[in-house]
C-alpha cells in the first residue's frame, strides 16, 4: 500500500521537500552505481554523485540507515523517482547554522564509530567528535560505548564559522569551518 496520494506524491516532488526513508540497496544502472530507496511502493534512487559520498564504499556503510533526500525527478508512470542526499544535507546544514549556537545542547546521530573518533549528524552538519570528548575516563573499545544510530546529547563548545560563500555549505566550507563539540 503505497504512503503518499498521487497528489502528495507531485506535491513532495514540486516543492522539493525533505524526505527520509531506510536505504534498502545499491543497484548500477547506466553503468553507475545508484543507492535505493522506498516510500510504499515507489522506488527511489539516489546517484552516487547526489549521495553526499566520496565512494561507493561510504554510500554501502549507509545501507540499512534512514537517510535524508530531496525528489529531483518523479516519474508519475513507471512510480519511480531520483533523489538527491546531498540538497537535503545542504538545506538542513543550512538552516542548522543559523540555529547553533555556543554552550547549545543538542542531539547529534552517530554516523560511523571509529578506533578514535565518532562521526555524528547534526542537523546535516557532519561532526567529527575525538575520543577524549566522548568520556573523560579511558576508553578501551569506543564500539562498546557509542553504537550507529545512537542520539547523543551533545553541547557545542566553540562555533566559529570562518568561511561562508554565497549563504551555501559546502565539503570545502566544511573543512574551513571550525566547529567543536562536548558529548554531554
Amino acid at each position: 500500500m503505497c504512503l503518499l496520494t498521487g497528489v502528495q506524491k507531485y506535491g513532495v516532488y514540486q516543492n522539493k521537500s525533505i524526505l527520509q526513508a531506510t536505504l534498502i540497496g545499491i543497484e548500477t544502472k547506466l553503468n553507475k552505481p545508484f543507492g535505493v530507496v522506498t516510500i510504499g511502493n515507489i522506488r527511489g534512487y539516489i546517484p552516487l554523485e547526489f549521495s553526499g559520498c566520496d565512494n561507493i564504499r561510504q554510500l554501502r556503510k549507509l545501507t540499512g540507515s534512514q537517510v535524508a533526500f530531496k525528489v529531483m525527478n518523479f516519474d508519475r508512470e513507471g512510480e519511480v523517482f531520483t533523489a538527491s542526499r546531498k540538497a537535503a544535507l545542504e538545506h538542513m546544514a543550512s538552516v542548522t547554522w543559523k540555529r547553533l549556537e555556543q554552550d547549545q545542547i543538542i542531539f547529534a546521530v552517530v554516523r560511523e564509530v571509529a578506533n578514535n573518533y565518532v562521526m555524528t549528524d547534526i542537523g546535516g552538519v557532519q561532526v567529527k567528535i575525538p575520543i577524549e570528548e566522548v568520556d573523560y575516563g579511558w576508553i578501551d573499545d569506543l564500539h562498546e560505548k557509542v553504537k550507529v544510530g545512537d542520539h547523543l546529547k551533545v553541547k557545542v563548545i566553540e562555533f566559529i564559522c570562518l568561511v561562508r560563500f554565497l549563504n551555501r555549505i559546502s565539503r570545502l566550507i566544511l573543512l574551513l569551518t571550525t566547529c567543536l563539540f562536548k558529548v554531554f
